[in-house]
C-alpha cells in the first residue's frame, strides 16, 4: 500500500485526504502524510499503483547548413615607397663652438651619425668638427682655472683679482689696491713673466 500512495503527488495525496474526516494534514511533508493514510489505509484501498509517465524522446537537432566559403580579400594596391628623408646633419648648417653642455648635447643630436643614416659620411665628419671644437673650449677652461690658482698661490694670495687669456701670448690681470701694493705685485708678475712664461707672453694690466 505504501508504494501505491508514493506513486501520487503530495496534491494527488491531499485531495484523497480531503475526502475523508481526517484533520490536520494540510502542512504535512509527503512522507508524513503517507504515514498518516496509513493508519487509516482502508480509507484508500480504491487507489491503484499510478503509472510513471515516460518523458518524451527530445526530437533530434537538425543539421546545421555547411558554412558558405569566405570571400577572397581583394588584392591590396601596391605600397608606394617611402619618401626619401633628408640629411639632419646637412640642414642644420656648420657645428658651433657649444656654449655650454645643454647646448652640446643639442647639436650632438643634429650631427651624430647614427642619427644621419641618410648622409653618415657627412654627419661624420661634422660630428668630429663638434668634438673638437668642445675639446678645445675644455682646454681652454682648464687652462685658466689652473693659471688663476697658479697666481693666486704665487702672486696675490689674499688680494682679490681678475685674470683673463686674451690669447696664447698675451694675458690680462685686473685688481684694485694702493700704488706701493701695485707696485709690490706687479713685480712679481715681472719676475715669473720672465723667467716662468720666458718673456713669451705679455702681461696686460687694468688697475
Amino acid at each position: 500500500m505504501k508504494d501505491i500512495l508514493n506513486s501520487y503527488s503530495i496534491t494527488e495525496l491531499k485531495k484523497e485526504v480531503s475526502k475523508t474526516n481526517i484533520k490536520n494534514y494540510s502542512k504535512l511533508k509527503k512522507p508524513e502524510l503517507i504515514e498518516l493514510m496509513m493508519k487509516s489505509k482502508e480509507r484508500f484501498m480504491h487507489l491503484k499503483m499510478k503509472e510513471k509517465k515516460q518523458p518524451k524522446a527530445k526530437p533530434a537537432p537538425k543539421a546545421k547548413p555547411a558554412p558558405k566559403p569566405a570571400p577572397k580579400p581583394a588584392a591590396k594596391p601596391a605600397a608606394k615607397p617611402a619618401p626619401k628623408k633628408d640629411c639632419v646633419a646637412k640642414r642644420s648648417g656648420e657645428p658651433k663652438k657649444p656654449k655650454d653642455k645643454k647646448d652640446y648635447l643639442k647639436q650632438s643630436l643634429k650631427f651624430h651619425p647614427d642619427r644621419n643614416p641618410e648622409c653618415p659620411e657627412y654627419a661624420t665628419k661634422m660630428f668630429q668638427k663638434l668634438q673638437d671644437l668642445n675639446t678645445a673650449d675644455s682646454r681652454k677652461k682648464e687652462e685658466l682655472v689652473a693659471l688663476t690658482r697658479y697666481f693666486e698661490v704665487n702672486v696675490f694670495k689674499n688680494v682679490p683679482f681678475n685674470f683673463k687669456i686674451i690669447n696664447k701670448k698675451k694675458y690680462r690681470f685686473s685688481f684694485n689696491v694702493s700704488k706701493t701694493k701695485e707696485k709690490e705685485l706687479k713685480k712679481k708678475l715681472e719676475k715669473i713673466r720672465k723667467t716662468t712664461f720666458r718673456d713669451e707672453v705679455k702681461f696686460v694690466y687694468n688697475v
